[in-house]
C-alpha cells in the first residue's frame, strides 16, 4: 500500500499515478505486508535511497562487494576498495555509495556518501570495525558516512554532517 506522504509527493512533481506503482515497484523488494516485524536490508536500503533522493536530490548507489570464480576458473573481487581479502578485513566499503548535494553558503557541492545499512546498527557484527574504519576515512577527507537502519537514520547523519561543517541546513 502506498501511503499518503509519497501520493502528495508525486502529486506535487507531476508524477502520474501509473508511474509511481512502477517506481514503487522497482524499489520495492516483495516482502510480507503484514505479519512482518523486521524488514530486510534490502528494504531498509530502498527506503533510504527513495528518502534520499526525494528529500535531499541525493543519489545513493547500490555497492555489491564479494568474491567469485569466474568460468575460467579466475578469482574475480568486487565492490568498491575491495582489492584483496586482508585489505576487506580491515577496511570495508558501505553499502550505498553516493553523493548528496549540500549547501555551503549559497553553493552546492555534491559531497561523497557512503551508508552502511544494518536491520539494527547496534549490532555491526564481524565486518563493523572495518566498515567504521571506511567511514572514518571518508569522514576524515569531508564526506558523509555512517550507518543507517532507517530513512530517519540517513536525515541524522545529514543534519549531524552539517553541525559538523558548522553550516546552516540538514533539517
Amino acid at each position: 500500500m502506498i501511503n499518503q506522504e509519497i501520493i502528495q509527493w508525486a502529486e506535487i512533481y507531476g508524477v502520474s499515478p501509473p508511474a509511481l506503482k512502477v517506481l514503487i515497484d522497482i524499489l520495492t523488494p516483495l516482502i510480507p505486508e503484514s505479519g512482518a516485524v523486521e524488514h530486510s536490508e534490502t528494504w531498509i536500503q530502498n527506503k533510504i535511497r527513495v528518502a534520499a533522493s526525494a528529500e535531499y536530490d541525493a543519489l545513493l548507489m547500490r555497492n555489491n562487494s564479494g568474491a567469485a570464480v569466474d568460468r575460467g576458473g579466475r578469482h574475480i573481487r568486487y565492490g568498491l576498495g575491495n582489492d584483496s581479502k586482508r585489505i576487506n578485513e580491515r577496511f570495508k566499503s558501505s553499502d550505498l555509495i553516493g553523493i548528496t548535494p549540500i549547501d555551503v553558503g549559497g553553493v552546492v557541492v555534491g559531497v561523497f556518501t557512503a551508508i552502511e545499512v544494518k536491520r539494527d546498527v547496534s549490532k555491526k557484527g564481524v565486518a563493523g570495525e572495518a566498515q567504521t574504519n571506511f567511514h572514518n576515512a571518508v569522514r576524515l577527507r569531508g564526506g558523509l558516512a555512517g550507518f543507517a537502519s532507517s530513512a530517519v537514520d540517513y536525515r541524522i547523519l545529514i543534519k549531524n554532517y552539517y553541525e559538523r561543517a558548522n553550516i546552516e541546513g540538514g533539517t
